[in-house]
Formats: C-alpha cells, sequence, structure tokens
C-alpha cells in the first residue's frame, strides 16, 4: 500500500479566508461575533475576522456561517448572494475542498 500524502487546514485558517473574502466583498460593513449579536453588534478589525465565521466539517465537505453587517442602501440578497458565491470560491481555491453550504447572517445593517 503506497502512502498517500495529504494537507490538511484547520477550521481557523478556512474560517480566515472566509472573512477576508467578506470583508472585502462589496456592501460588507464588517463581521460580527455571533456571541455579542445580541448585545451589541461589535465589529471586528481584520485581525479577528474569524470570529465573525463557524466552520463545520464533515471529512473534506466544508460548511460555514458568516455573521456580517451590511452597508444601508444596498440590495441585501443580491450582497449575500456575492458574499456566497466569494466565499466559495476562495476557499475551493485556495484549499481544493469542497464547500457544501455558506449561511449569511445579517446581524445588522450600517451607513458605510
Amino acid at each position: 500500500m503506497k502512502k498517500q500524502d495529504r494537507v490538511l487546514f484547520s477550521d481557523e485558517v478556512i474560517a480566515e479566508l472566509s472573512g477576508l473574502a467578506a470583508i472585502e466583498s462589496y456592501g460588507v460593513v464588517g463581521m460580527v461575533d455571533p456571541s455579542w449579536a445580541r448585545s451589541v453588534s461589535r465589529l471586528l478589525t481584520r485581525d479577528h475576522l474569524k470570529k465573525g465565521v463557524r466552520v463545520s466539517r464533515h471529512n473534506d465537505n466544508v460548511r460555514v456561517e458568516l455573521n456580517v453587517i451590511i452597508e444601508y442602501g444596498v440590495n441585501l440578497v443580491q450582497v449575500s448572494k456575492n458574499l456566497i458565491e466569494r466565499v466559495t470560491y476562495e476557499i475551493r481555491r485556495h484549499t481544493g475542498l469542497e464547500v457544501t453550504s455558506v449561511e449569511v447572517i445579517v446581524r445588522g445593517i450600517r451607513e458605510g
């Protein structure tokens, strides 16, 4: 039996890729930690973006939950669709993992 080489990616790396893709997407003002969402919508800085992302996996299948603040005045549905496509693309491009779902949870709306 031949040894099979693999590269493994931690959930933190996938969360960071997702957070970076999200914050660079049109209409996204910021990310918010879901544990803070009920009390104070505190925008996360670029260094802490992965706290606004939850990643779950089964084997090489990835599910991502994004907790975002969207810019006031933009089409929420279109921004969310674009965000899903961008995060899916970036994870696949950088890791080769299959993204089974990306869920966007809009936690607030703010002026950009």
